[in-house]
């Protein structure tokens, strides 16, 4: 073979191995497109299920919130219920109270009443003797 041939011959094999670099280059891009397209499509699948399970938890705290509120407006509503009992029944005793405190004047007027009563049976007993 001579140099002529064998040149042609390295530019055939040089034209096939850029033609083959073309397609494997080709192929790697279109695959490359292929994956990134793919990437998106599962980033966007994850997005969404993400998205659905923290409102899920949200919902679910929420519900959760509510339910431990109800429970503390509940004992609120009754501790409310006792402490307006409590108040009434201070009010009464106030009054009550106030009632025995006259009734321990008048109890104490009525004694000395009596002692005053006795001193003047005393003196005209005496009156009357002398």
């Amino acid at each position: 073979m001579n140099k002529k041939e064998m040149k042609e011959l390295l530019l055939e094999q040089e034209g096939r191995i850029e033609k083959r670099l073309e397609k494997q280059a080709k192929d790697l891009k279109s695959d490359l497109s292929q994956t990134t397209k793919d990437l998106k499509s599962d980033l966007f699948t994850t997005k969404k299920e993400l998205r659905e399970d923290y409102n899920t938890m949200g919902k679910f705290l929420l519900e959760e919130f509510d339910k431990r509120l109800s429970v503390v407006a509940e004992v609120l509503t009754e501790h409310t219920k006792k402490l307006d009992g409590i108040t009434e029944m201070v009010a009464q005793n106030t009054v009550d109270i106030d009632i025995m405190k006259g009734m321990l004047r008048r109890k104490v007027e009525i004694e000395e009443f009596d002692a005053l009563e006795k001193r003047v049976i005393i003196l005209e007993r005496k009156l009357r003797i002398d």
